[in-house]
């Protein structure tokens, strides 16, 4: 019998994760988890974004850095510079967090801290649970004591600048935020111009979905990104968080594998944020250039 490449076209449709979306009119569109091809154009069309930003930005006479400008004359030095130091918060946190998880000291506790599930399914009244409990409370109270520190000492330094150095700082802070912004703009557009697909699904009743007639997925809602860029903001956002859950979901599935069933969990206590993204989910509420000045304050 002569080989036939056949039974391999629908090969990839085992390796492909998604979901459903039904719309306010009751269209249905499929959210396909990126491939690494597309993850990286995604990438790299928020770092050009973000550079032709900051070099605008950049450009001698700029109206929208005169505007940033006048914020310190209106706001004064001490709101720029509360601004200016709260905007380093999160990046101390995490900071703090790195520290404690490297500190040979914290090791014993964060083993015991690796095993809260199990730990906070047992009574109030349970020594570990005890135990748990208060090593939860000194690791906030450690990354706090740590993280004011910081804040602390960034805050003499403001305070040591001339009024000329803290407005370039906060001239910095700006064109840094307003990159970062059209960045994540920029990501968002491209996730879901890559991911929103055709879907000729049919729900049956048990709940689940036929998607025989979908031909794989294969084609995109959006024939380009700047049909993506026209949609109501509302629209794109529902479209992203639907790609969110499903990412949410593959990382899951990966992890869960990786992990294997022996394996402890992430050793820090639950009160411990996460570390922020390479390319976190926000998106900015105004279009690039068309925002005001942000206030010093966060």
């Amino acid at each position: 019998m002569a080989l036939n490449r056949g039974k391999y076209k629908r090969l990839p449709d085992l390796y492909v994760a998604g979901a459903e979306l039904t719309l306010r009119d009751g269209t249905v569109v499929w959210m396909q988890a990126l491939n690494p091809y597309e993850m990286d154009e995604a990438r790299h069309d928020a770092m050009v974004a973000r550079a032709r930003m900051v070099m605008a930005l950049q450009e001698q006479g700029s109206d929208e850095l005169m505007k940033v400008r006048a914020v310190v004359v209106v706001d004064g030095r001490d709101a720029v510079v509360n601004g200016l130091v709260e905007a380093k918060r999160l990046e101390f946190m995490i900071a703090a967090g790195d520290a404690i998880a490297n500190d040979p000291e914290w090791k014993e506790r964060l083993d015991i801290a690796s095993r809260q599930d199990e730990i906070l399914a047992r009574e109030p009244s349970d020594p570990e649970r005890k135990l748990l409990d208060q090593i939860n409370i000194d690791y906030v109270g450690e990354t706090n004591r740590m993280v004011d520190e910081d804040l602390d000492r960034l805050r003499r330094e403001y305070d040591a600048m001339s009024d000329d150095a803290i407005t370039e700082e906060y001239v910095k802070f700006y064109i840094e935020r307003r990159g970062t912004d059209v960045a994540l703009a920029e990501h968002k557009l491209t996730e879901v111009w890559y991911a929103t697909r055709c879907c000729e699904g049919v729900q049956n009743e048990d709940g689940t979905w036929d998607h025989g007639a979908c031909d794989g997925h294969v084609l995109r809602v959006f024939e380009t990104k700047a049909e993506v860029r026209r949609m109501p903001g509302e629209l794109v956002d529902a479209l992203s968080d639907a790609l969110d859950a499903v990412n949410m979901t593959v990382r899951e599935a990966k992890n869960s594998d990786r992990q294997g069933s022996g394996s402890a969990s992430s050793p820090l206590p639950s009160e411990q944020g996460e570390s922020t993204p390479s390319t976190p989910d926000a998106t900015p509420t105004e279009p690039p250039g068309s925002s005001a000045p942000p206030s010093p304050t966060p």
